[in-house]
């Protein structure tokens, strides 16, 4: 599933639990949703081989 799929079913998620009115399922949602968009804005990981060559520039 893409992240954008995955916000919009937290987000849908948070529009039915926002209709039950529980604020803490409420908040969880929230982080959840922070998360998932932070890894979106987040540069994926180096690779081990990119890892390897700045380790090695670096000597």
């Amino acid at each position: 599933m893409s992240r954008a799929r995955t916000i919009d079913a937290i987000r849908r998620v948070e529009d039915m639990l926002i209709e039950e009115g529980d604020p803490i399922a409420i908040y969880l949602c929230h982080l959840l949703l922070l998360q998932v968009a932070s890894q979106m804005v987040a540069p994926p990981p180096a690779s081990v081989d990119e890892r390897r060559d700045v380790s090695h520039q670096a000597s």
